[in-house]
């Protein structure tokens, strides 16, 4: 589902579970990612796609894995491309619970899979951001 930035007040109540932030405004994929963190209170883990990629084993075991002194957990994953798409899909497919994902990529083209996969499913937020101009 496509989200507009001036659509800030849909993040909070929608209350979705993944979510992709793309775009060239560095600016307001901060302030989107604060929408979206805004009553957050658990657990926040922050991964670079290389990093996710390399210990992807790892990752996936820490979003499986739940415990009793943790209510929910966010894990944010930085400069994402279409070689995440894998990933994602897997985690989507579990169906994991209490757990946000958010992807923050640079501009993508209409082409790009893992954009589409977040432009297409009803239960994804895809939220692009531009350049500020006159």
């Amino acid at each position: 589902m496509i989200i507009k930035f001036f659509e800030k007040e849909k993040i909070e109540k929608i209350g979705l579970d993944f979510y992709l932030v793309y775009g060239d405004n560095e600016g307001q994929k901060k302030e989107v990612l604060g929408n979206i963190l805004k009553d957050f209170n658990g657990l926040t883990q922050k991964y670079d796609e290389k990093e996710l990629l390399e210990n992807k084993n790892e990752v996936l075991s820490s979003l499986l894995n739940q415990s009793f002194f943790e209510d929910n957990k966010a894990f944010i994953i930085f400069r994402s491309t279409d070689k995440s798409l894998e990933f994602i899909e897997e985690i989507f497919e579990k169906k994991i619970t209490d757990t946000k994902i958010i992807l923050l990529s640079e501009r993508l083209d209409k082409k790009s899979k893992i954009r589409n996969f977040f432009e297409k499913s009803k239960s994804t937020g895809c939220i692009p951001v531009y350049p500020d101009d006159n």
